[in-house]
């Protein structure tokens, strides 16, 4: 009779003891499927000074912020850009956004004039489901390829874009292929952009951002002794505090149309890029 009630207690304890270790296990994968899930959302289209994420913000979601730029080039001395944005998503798979650009840099080379940008993103895929995020965009810019000197300075740009990111692990990707043409002259270009991060902890992220642009004008490009190519690029941080994101980069700049004459590598010099975005 004894054994029998020790037989029935070892069971007994056997079966509570496998369904807490189930109960565990499930809490365990529950959370894991949590945290996965506020990652991917920490991820979205917010971590990166250049490149762009393909994963949209989250439906019913806005974002608020300013990108400030200062770059040093051998020859055309001291720039700056600033610019403030506003992005929302009315739903999972569509984004819009505005931005209002001020400053001294790009191409043109002397701006110093106000120039909006509007855009539309829709994605297409997910990597939850298709391995990949994958989305395109059409952004229209007031102020294209001609300088304020020019007989139409604003006649503007329009831009079609191509979005990849796919997180592996601790490691995100970004791809962005542009191509961009202006409204009224025979001026267009093409841009690639590459990022690759690293997750150190949930909310802080370093790696390689940049951007190549290359003149793909009918004219072949400019014949002044400029370069008709550029490349900004450098290391990169992102920090996520509650939902304010600031990021910055350190590297080089070599613009386009710089005096590059002679081929001994003029119009290089550093940049600092600093972006503060704020999740609503």
């Amino acid at each position: 009779m004894l054994t029998c009630l020790r037989d029935v207690s070892l069971a007994a304890a056997l079966i509570v003891t496998t369904a807490a270790w189930a109960q565990e296990a499930a809490d365990i994968n529950t959370e894991s499927t949590v945290v996965g899930e506020h990652w991917r959302l920490e991820e979205s289209d917010r971590i990166f000074l250049i490149a762009q994420q393909a994963d949209t913000l989250a439906p019913m979601t806005y974002r608020v912020g300013t990108l400030d730029q200062l770059q040093t080039v051998q020859g055309l001395g001291t720039g700056f850009y600033a610019d403030a944005y506003a992005d929302f998503a009315p739903v999972s798979w569509l984004q819009l956004g505005a931005t209002l650009n001020y400053g001294t840099l790009g191409d043109p080379a002397v701006q110093n004039i106000l120039a909006p940008t509007f855009y539309v993103k829709t994605q297409w895929l997910r990597q939850a489901s298709a391995g990949v995020n994958l989305a395109g965009a059409v952004s229209v810019k007031k102020l294209g390829f001609g300088r304020p000197t020019d007989a139409h300075p604003n006649d503007g740009e329009l831009e079609a874009q191509l979005l990849m990111d796919k997180r592996i692990g601790r490691v995100s990707l970004t791809a962005n292929a542009i191509v961009g043409k202006s409204f009224s002259v025979p001026d267009s270009d093409a841009e690639l952009k590459l990022s690759a991060g690293y997750y150190v902890f949930r909310t802080l992220l370093v790696g390689l951002d940049s951007i190549t642009r290359y003149d793909t004008s009918f004219d072949g490009g400019p014949r002044d002794g400029t370069r008709y190519w550029e490349f900004t690029g450098g290391a990169v941080a992102s920090w996520k505090i509650s939902n304010l994101i600031v990021s910055a980069l350190a590297g080089v700049a070599a613009p386009m149309h710089a005096p590059v004459a002679g081929g001994h590598g003029l119009g290089i010099g550093p940049t600092g890029m600093l972006q503060l975005g704020y999740l609503m």
